[in-house]
């Protein structure tokens, strides 16, 4: 995302120099601000998700697995072209920022409150796809297995933890959903259904140290 430009509602009132120069943070901003309001798909999130993860993942940068404070813009050229002294800064942490909250935090659900013991794990899968999973996230002194997927009126989530401490897992679905059933395990259990900015979140309640599965069926 550029650092300035005319506002896209009323360019005609924009009267100063555009700058085209592509900061890493604020599209990080932009990416979690999507996702706080449940859209992450490829035409929200997930396209600014995409382009700071191509700045680790590509060839222009000067160490791979970095990401600089400006990528490659109309107005910048990349950190490696360019002499060593006009190159924008080589690692920025809040732009990683906008790739690992995005995707553990709100794409997967990972909610960390270890202080009180416990986690919770409400995944939403975005749209455009049926499944988002990740291994060995670290939570604490353990780490997890979460796997998320979604065909038509079913919503499954898979983990395995490995930390003690109490357990809420479940899915996080398009705002106003009705749900129809709920099963922890393959049995039908009780759960919790809270709506947020983010959409209809449903939750059971056990305990980490084991693999757990819970489906919700919607209808």
């Amino acid at each position: 995302m550029y650092v300035e430009g005319a506002p896209g509602c009323d360019p005609g009132t924009y009267t100063k120099t555009k700058a085209q120069v592509a900061y890493t943070l604020n599209t990080a901003v932009m990416a979690v601000g999507l996702g706080n309001y449940g859209l992450l798909g490829p035409n929200d999130q997930q396209r600014y998700t995409d382009a700071l993860a191509q700045l680790q993942l590509g060839s222009v940068e000067e160490q791979p697995g970095t990401m600089p404070e400006i990528g490659p813009s109309p107005d910048f050229n990349a950190n490696v072209s360019q002499p060593f002294n006009e190159r924008s800064s080589l690692e920025q942490a809040w732009g990683t920022y906008g790739v690992l909250w995005p995707v553990v935090h709100q794409q997967l659900g990972v909610d960390p409150q270890l202080g009180n013991g416990l986690l919770e794990v409400l995944p939403s899968v975005p749209s455009g796809q049926s499944t988002v999973s990740a291994t060995a996230i670290r939570v604490g002194a353990g780490t997890i297995d979460v796997t998320a997927t979604h065909s038509g009126t079913n919503w499954t989530t898979t983990m395995t933890s490995r930390l003690t401490c109490t357990l809420h897992v479940g899915a996080t679905l398009p705002a106003g959903s009705n749900i129809k059933s709920v099963s922890l395990n393959g049995s039908p259990v009780a759960y919790t259904v809270r709506d947020g900015n983010s959409g209809r979140q449903v939750l059971v309640s056990t305990t980490c140290g084991s693999t757990d599965q819970v489906q919700v069926v919607t209808g």
